[in-house]
């Protein structure tokens, strides 16, 4: 079994406003940046043999190309802190897309509502008040837009060191 996610990968400078965010609390673990992406689909357990359908389908995905924005500073509870796109609806419509590949080779339907966005850390011993402070102290960000014009499905691989991220396929956009 494969641990997969299909993502849409940013550009250097969203990199470097994501590796802004205050790290120097303790147990504020910052996303490596080779790591960062906006996740479409993830996909824990993924049949090794249903690979190859699963990139042809992908491979199928017809969506135009569009341009985000980052931004604001946000958190899902007080143990993820991310960093925003915007629009989302394009970036709904291609997860969505991209959700009914792997319904279609067997996976079942995501269960949580889809947020699009790119962790930037985990925050791993932080009180719910603290990290609304932590957030709350986080540098304004500049004013960021690039061109989304592919998208990837990744494989990682865990380790004692961290995940491992593996590119299989890129599929650009229309």
């Amino acid at each position: 079994m494969a641990r997969l996610f299909v993502a849409i990968v940013p550009p250097d400078d969203v990199k470097d406003a994501a590796a802004a965010f205050p790290a120097s609390e303790p147990g504020v673990r910052l996303a490596r940046r080779e790591q960062l992406h906006v996740t479409l689909r993830f996909a824990s357990e993924f049949p090794d043999e249903r690979i190859a359908s699963l990139k042809e389908r992908l491979r199928r995905i017809e969506h135009p190309a569009f341009a985000l924005t980052v931004g604001p500073w946000g958190r899902f509870g007080h143990r993820t802190a991310w960093l925003g796109v915007a629009p989302e609806a394009p970036v709904i419509a291609l997860a969505d897309a991209v959700d009914a590949a792997f319904r279609a080779e067997g996976t079942p339907r995501r269960e949580l509502p889809f947020r699009p966005h790119l962790t930037v850390a985990r925050l791993t011993k932080l009180s719910p008040v603290k990290a609304r402070q932590l957030l709350e102290s986080a540098p304004p960000l500049p004013e960021l837009r690039w061109d989304v014009g592919a998208f990837v499905l990744v494989q990682s691989t865990l380790s004692p060191d961290g995940a491992t991220h593996t590119p299989l396929l890129e599929v650009p956009l229309r």
